[in-house]
């Protein structure tokens, strides 16, 4: 099925090819069934044993077992290993019916994953790459005393360790998530400590287990103890964000809802806290105040004070802005494409604005009663508006939230409760 998805979905840009370590020598029909159920073509696949690809030169593996990465086959000659766990749809029971239901589950999620790599959406961008050096070069600051390593001191390592010794030590995972960071070390490594070469053996977005090793630096000893602290910082607390935004997804179970980040992240790190959301499956709302419109309610409660019947506070506001964003769409990131989004908390509120120009209404603090009426009163009445929940979504509330149909379910809780992730750094 991720082989057809990914063929059709790369549009030409990519060849993809699947295959397994034990092939069964067939291809279920069920997954067939489940792949012209989107109109893809089946033609042509085959059972393939990954034995014929060892040899190959491949720039992107992708292991989808549903346990750990390192029993998943390795191919030596991949230009980068990602691990996406899916539960093996063939181990499916009950009737062919039930079966069937497993096969397409599977099917959206493996969909839902190869989208969002497609779309760019774990993107360490040039603005991310920038901020993320400004930060480590505070942390240094923080460290040595100076931005760079030749100016700072490391009072114990310069004491004990001499300039000209090599060794060798191992980032590792201590406990199951997802990692994020990876990254980062690169380019702290590379432009403040060159002497250290980075060999990766887990990407960011990959899933982890206990005791697997991510990276490995090599060369001076003197410096990779004075980086180690550095580079675990931002790697621990990245991987936090990726791994609990990753329990999230998971437990939403819907592959049709995105689980989106907020405004509620550290000051400085927006950007790799976001890349961090998004590493763990989660989508990115807006980056800041710049990008997008969201009416919130103390926007609503100002704006009352400004029409002469409180009634059309919402369908006035709604005009306003959207005649603003066309007004100053040049000078905008997004131009005209910018969004506009209002937040409501009553559905008497969501009914109004139903009638108006935006294009998201975020539910705040609505059951899921409520949120159900919301999505019914939507599909009637103004189907291309999407709708987002937000307040009281935790671990365990987020699958009853995501099963009433919402399109978009926004936590904050993703970055500002995410506890930092156990990696430590082994001497080899």
């Amino acid at each position: 099925m991720a082989e057809v998805i990914w063929k059709k979905l790369g549009l030409g840009q990519w060849q993809t090819a699947s295959a397994g370590s034990k092939p069964s020598g067939y291809v279920h029909p069920l997954a067939l069934k489940a792949i012209e159920e989107l109109d893809l073509s089946t033609e042509g696949l085959t059972s393939k044993s990954v034995d014929q690809f060892l040899d190959q030169p491949i720039d992107l593996a992708v292991t989808v077992c549903d346990h750990a990465a390192e029993a998943c086959p390795a191919l030596p000659h991949a230009g980068q290993t990602l691990h996406w766990p899916f539960e093996d749809p063939a181990d499916a029971t009950g009737t062919e019916a039930e079966q069937f239901e497993f096969f397409r589950k599977v099917r959206d999620q493996i969909l839902a994953k190869i989208s969002a790599y497609l779309e760019g959406n774990i993107d360490f961008s040039e603005q991310t790459q920038a901020d993320a050096l400004k930060l480590v070069e505070l942390a240094l600051v923080e460290d040595v005393g100076a931005s760079n390593m030749d100016q700072g001191v490391d009072c114990t390592t310069d004491a004990v360790v001499p300039k000209a010794a090599d060794a060798k030590a191992a980032f590792v995972a201590r406990d199951a998530g997802v990692v994020c960071g990876v990254e980062v070390a690169k380019l702290a490594l590379a432009k403040f400590a060159p002497n250290i070469e980075l060999q990766v053996e887990v990407a960011d977005g990959s899933v982890v287990e206990p005791q697997q090793t991510i990276a490995v630096m090599s060369g001076s000893a003197h410096d990779i103890l004075t980086m180690e602290r550095t580079c675990l910082n931002f790697m621990c607390r990245l991987s936090g964000i990726s791994t609990l935004t990753k329990q999230f997804v998971d437990e939403a179970a819907s592959p049709s809802t995105d689980i989106l980040d907020t405004r509620k992240t550290t000051p400085g790190w927006r950007r790799l806290e976001k890349y961090a959301v998004a590493c763990g499956g989660g989508t990115n709302h807006r980056m800041g105040l710049y990008d997008a419109i969201m009416i919130k309610d103390n926007h609503l409660a100002f704006f009352r004070s400004q029409v002469s019947d409180v009634k059309n506070t919402i369908p006035e506001s709604i005009a306003i802005a959207r005649t603003w964003i066309n007004d100053r769409a040049g000078s905008l990131p997004n131009g005209k494409q910018t969004i506009l989004e209002l937040e409501v908390d009553t559905l008497d509120q969501l009914a109004v604005a139903l009638d108006t120009d935006c294009d998201i209404v975020l539910l705040d603090n609505m059951t899921c009663d409520q949120l159900s009426e919301a999505v019914d009163m939507r599909n009637e009445r103004a189907p291309k508006i999407l709708l987002e929940a937000s307040g009281g979504v935790n671990i365990t509330t987020i699958n009853g939230i995501a099963a009433t149909g919402v399109d978009r379910i926004s936590i904050g809780a993703l970055t500002h409760s995410a506890l930092n992730f156990d990696i430590g750094l082994d001497w080899r």
